[in-house]
């Protein structure tokens, strides 16, 4: 496996070596403990990442959570009828409200303000659900996540920042984050949020997620992390 180099362009999900491995699911395999915790996938698009880890935890229950309501509908078409998935029109932030984001109808749909701006023409951009993490768990019965996995095109880093300082970090037994950045070069100092807030670099975030997690995967821009002690 390679090591992670970042920004990191090439997004091959696969080792060729290895028939059928993924770098999002393969991991996980004998990797969690048996619990009642819920799998989260944040950023669910139109649930490719769904599938692969029903593929390999059909036993648990997930959470999918995707602001975007084209992929909502798709995702409500694959998995509305399977009684072990949950289907959330919203993203999981660091606060709660109705926000802007560019690239609709995109898989780099986002919240992040980067090097492409809005435009009038509504292909670009759409406004988004958010509710911040805690105030969604305080209506939950499970008060800990055995997976959770994000793909949300640069919001990780502060969505990520906001689980360490309200505790919630550390109560995920294991955690898959695809990195972006590079895409985010042409502003400075970037990236930020459409509120003007900056984010930490990414080598901060491997120091922030190495208190609580060992890293067990590095390829490409993926990254899976263990919670330390499980």
């Amino acid at each position: 496996m390679s090591a992670l180099q970042f920004p990191a362009l090439n997004r091959t999900p696969t080792l060729p070596s290895e028939a059928g491995w993924h770098r999002e699911s393969t991991p996980l395999r004998g990797l969690l403990r048996p619990s009642d915790a819920p799998i989260f996938i944040i950023g669910a698009y139109s649930g490719t990442t769904t599938q692969l880890l029903i593929d390999v935890h059909p036993e648990r229950v997930f959470y999918l959570f995707e602001p975007q309501d084209w992929a909502i509908r798709q995702l409500r078409e694959r998995f509305g009828s399977m009684p072990n998935v949950r289907i959330f029109p919203f993203g999981l932030g660091d606060r709660s409200g109705t926000l802007p984001m560019c690239l609709y109808t995109s898989d780099g749909c986002t919240f992040m303000k980067g090097g492409i701006e809005f435009k009038e023409d509504p292909q670009y951009w759409c406004e988004g659900e958010m509710m911040e993490f805690s105030e969604f768990m305080a209506r939950q019965t499970a008060q800990k996540i055995a997976h959770a996995s994000l793909n949300i095109e640069g919001y990780e880093y502060v969505l990520l920042s906001h689980l360490a300082r309200t505790g919630w970090l550390e109560r995920i037994e294991t955690l898959g984050v695809s990195w972006h950045g590079s895409e985010f070069k042409t502003v400075v100092p970037g990236p930020f949020t459409y509120f003007g807030d900056p984010v930490p670099p990414w080598e901060d975030m491997q120091t922030l997620l190495a208190t609580t997690h060992d890293l067990i995967l590095s390829i490409d821009n993926w990254q899976t992390w263990g919670r330390r002690g499980t």
